[in-house]
């Protein structure tokens, strides 16, 4: 549809520049310029590029002056220039601009990430970017990249305050790849909110790295206001984690966070991929008999799936596992794309 609304775009006038940004240009910025509707790429984190850009082109200065994060036509050359860094310091972002949105439309239709959702009206935030981790199948490194940077603790309640004084918001579902990665940042934040005796409820249904977590942080997060946490666990066996996913988790820290999170009444849902090149079916049904008999509140198993920018995409590729070109509109989780 965004290709769509390039073509329409240009038949109305062919001089308008279009600009595509986010996940999918990110992780395939010259396929998605072989559509010659499309001018311009920026590559990952849009806010400081995007301005950089917009103020050359209405200077009428293409190619613009810093080709960081940009790809873009030049002839019939496709000219692509990856992210030589990001922002340091998201606090010099200012807040998400709620009040361009219709807030009280996504009240009334309450429809929020997944159902474990204890008070309405609810929202989501993200307090931080960039994951270290190099999970075989996450693409998300391809916007955020690998280095972990966040908001202060101070900048996190402010807006969390600023939620429930403009909006009437009473839950926050933290979306962040890595929320509680830095300890006493997340610690530094349950504690302003208890201090405070702010109102909110909270929940993690994007998950949380299990290996960043430990029962200090799980008795804190409960005393500020979290009821349920999701875990992503991916695979019910350590060669798997190790040698396919990459993934830095050990199996033996699994279960005592868990019973930690239930003893302070946290809910714990569980997520688990299956299906990599390399990996066996008796390992596959091991994964999915250690994930029936974990308790815990859900269990859900996906697909692997090999999104663009990822290791798994090269390897299946590598193993002839998948057709070209890849037919992206059918990437669901739960719609296997290759037959191992």
């Amino acid at each position: 549809m965004a290709h769509h609304v390039c073509k329409l775009i240009k038949q109305i006038d062919a001089s308008i520049r279009t600009i595509m940004g986010g996940a999918h240009p990110s992780s395939v910025p010259d396929e998605v310029l072989a559509d010659t509707h499309v001018d311009i790429v920026v590559i990952g984190e849009g806010e400081m590029v995007l301005r950089k850009l917009v103020g050359d082109l209405s200077k009428g200065v293409f190619p613009p002056t810093d080709t960081s994060a940009l790809a873009f036509r030049e002839g019939d050359r496709i000219r692509v220039f990856p992210p030589t860094s990001y922002i340091e310091d998201l606090d010099v972002l200012p807040m998400p601009a709620r009040h361009l949105l219709p807030m009280q439309l996504y009240f009334r239709h309450a429809a929020p990430h997944g159902g474990a959702v204890k008070r309405h009206p609810v929202t989501n935030m993200i307090t931080s970017r960039g994951c270290p981790a190099q999970c075989c199948f996450c693409s998300i490194h391809t916007v955020w990249g690998r280095i972990f940077r966040v908001h202060r603790p101070e900048r996190v309640i402010q807006e969390i305050e600023s939620l429930i004084h403009d909006y009437g918001v009473r839950e926050i579902q933290f979306e962040d790849d890595n929320l509680t990665l830095n300890r006493n940042r997340i610690q530094d934040i349950c504690r302003v909110i208890v201090a405070r005796r702010i109102d909110i409820t909270w929940s993690t249904p994007n998950g949380v790295a299990i290996y960043a977590l430990d029962k200090p942080t799980l008795r804190l997060m409960r005393q500020a206001g979290c009821h349920h946490i999701s875990i992503a666990i991916e695979s019910g066996c350590q060669r798997v984690l190790n040698e396919i996913i990459h993934k830095p988790l050990q199996l033996s820290k699994v279960s005592p966070i868990i019973r930690a999170a239930r003893k302070n009444g946290i809910g714990v849902s569980v997520f688990f991929v299956i299906g990599f090149p390399g990996e066996t079916m008796e390992e596959i049904r091991g994964t999915i008999t250690y994930g029936l008999k974990m308790r815990v509140d859900a269990v859900l198993f996906f697909t692997a799936m090999p999104y663009p920018g990822t290791e798994l995409l090269n390897e299946c590729l590598a193993r002839g596992l998948l057709c070209t070109p890849v037919n992206y509109a059918q990437m669901r989780i739960n719609y296997p794309m290759f037959d191992t």
